[in-house]
């Protein structure tokens, strides 16, 4: 799942629909978010766990799944898909 879609899917649960909301909640600024956004390749592991909180799974699932979209070596994006399917 892009950076974004777990935003996306966090505001869902809360039933928000801004940003500047969802980075209140969160705890990050509001610049944080929209560089997720924009970026859409990763957020910092703080995001991700408060995320993961919110959405009552496991941090690694959201870190594992970033670090997999990020990495260029094959051998390491096999090991973060691992670790993710650990917690699905």
């Amino acid at each position: 799942m892009k950076p974004s879609e777990w935003l996306d899917k966090t505001k869902e649960k809360l039933n928000i629909e801004s940003d500047y909301r969802l980075a209140e909640i969160i705890g990050v600024g509001k610049t944080a978010i929209s560089n997720i956004r924009i970026r859409n390749n990763g957020m910092d592991n703080y995001t991700a766990c408060r995320i993961a909180d919110i959405l009552e799974i496991n941090e690694i699932k959201i870190i594992a799944d970033i670090e997999e979209q990020k990495e260029k070596k094959e051998e390491k994006r096999t090991y973060w898909r691992k670790k993710e399917r650990i917690y699905l």
